[in-house]
């Protein structure tokens, strides 16, 4: 998922055509085709992408994980991040992977795409912890979205059948306390709910 940013332009892209019911030999339109032509050219430049992938310091004492989450209209995703720190006091923050996932063709709200992104970290998250052999001394989920971290805190049965449904998944695979504010300026996720072009990643 290292590159999720850049492929979940191509789906964003995609879904944009399916929006237009268009037949397979049709033109597209020519905003759809400049944003194509620009995104094909420029996926050349990954090969010369290097992402350190010895994710921690060496000799670590202390090893934690650090989920982020967000989302647009168009898509949203998650990522992990593992920071680990030496006896000296040295801290090494790398990211471990990622997830992306298009917002569905239905109109849905923000605040429910961020739950959405909300739950695919906690999941994501699951799915690290219980596939490398890392104890993690903390686990930190992190999230922009302050009506999504309200609704993890409340009993699902006071919320409303979608939402309910989504924060119990949540609750069962997290501990409501280790869920976190970030200012969306600061949250790494930004790039996967928008997108961004191979040349800016």
């Amino acid at each position: 998922g290292l590159l999720s940013p850049v492929t979940i332009t191509s789906k964003i892209i995609l879904k944009e055509l399916w929006k237009l019911k268009m037949s397979w030999d049709e033109s597209v339109p020519e905003s759809l085709h400049t944003l194509w032509s620009k995104y094909r050219s420029e996926l050349l430049l990954l090969n010369k992408l290097k992402i350190p992938r010895h994710v921690l310091s060496s000799n670590p004492v202390s090893v934690e994980l650090h989920g982020f989450s967000d989302a647009a209209q168009t898509a949203y995703g998650c990522c992990i991040f593992i920071l680990s720190s030496d006896s000296l006091g040295n801290f090494t923050c790398n990211l471990y992977t990622a997830k992306t996932q298009v917002a569905p063709m239905k109109l849905v709200t923000i605040p429910r795409l961020e739950l959405c992104g909300a739950l695919l970290l906690a999941e994501l998250t699951e799915t690290v912890s219980l596939s490398i052999s890392i104890q993690f001394q903390k686990i930190t989920y992190w999230s922009d979205s302050t009506i999504v971290l309200s609704w993890i805190n409340t009993s699902p049965h006071l919320l409303k059948t979608f939402v309910a449904n989504r924060i119990s998944q949540i609750q069962a695979l997290t501990k409501t306390n280790s869920w976190k504010y970030v200012n969306t300026a600061d949250n790494p996720a930004d790039l996967l709910s928008r997108g961004i072009n191979p040349l800016t990643l």
